[in-house]
């Protein structure tokens, strides 16, 4: 009998053990981070074989959802979201993607953004040819920009009362 009880409940921590490691294997390492393509002022970006790279696999409009599964900053200092779509890996540009997806045009006034793809921070420049600033807005901070004033590589923006431009390469819609 004290055999039996010992035998039962060394099968029992064996099962227990087993049932343990099973369910482990089946949850994810990480959660994934779903994004949408999102202020593609041509409604399309491409997705391309690398960071900066001028190769691409084709285009993603407006609105596809992506899974996020890496991040790197090209040679040409812009920040790219590495994605998974439809069993194809590739390389957007961190700005074209969002945590949502807004249908509206986005010439239509400021849409809240965010600050991406820097190591600190982003100038709110006092023009869009300016070398002088208002000052600074940090990385994760929130800004206002109109996507439909686009020169010299900047948006028209504002942040706490200030209107300027920042620089389009490092602010995404949320």
């Amino acid at each position: 009998m004290k055999n039996f009880k010992a035998l039962l409940r060394k099968t029992a921590a064996v099962c227990v053990a087993a049932v343990t490691l099973s369910a482990a294997a089946v949850l994810p390492a990480s959660a994934a981070e779903y994004l949408y393509v999102s202020g593609a002022e041509t409604g399309a970006v491409y997705l391309r074989t690398a960071p900066a790279s001028s190769n691409n696999y084709g285009t993603l409009t407006n609105g596809t959802m992506v899974e996020s599964i890496g991040w790197a900053r090209g040679y040409d200092g812009v920040g790219y979201n590495q994605v998974r779509v439809n069993g194809v890996t590739g390389w957007i540009t961190t700005r074209y993607l969002s945590s949502y997806y807004n249908s509206y045009s986005y010439s239509y006034g400021y849409t809240r953004s965010r600050v991406v793809g820097v190591d600190n921070s982003i100038y709110l420049w006092k023009n869009s040819y300016s070398g002088s600033s208002y000052g600074t807005i940090r990385l994760g901070g929130t800004v206002y920009v109109d996507y439909g004033s686009y020169s010299n590589g900047r948006y028209k923006a504002h942040c706490g009362g200030q209107y300027g431009w920042v620089t389009a390469s490092y602010v995404t819609p949320y």
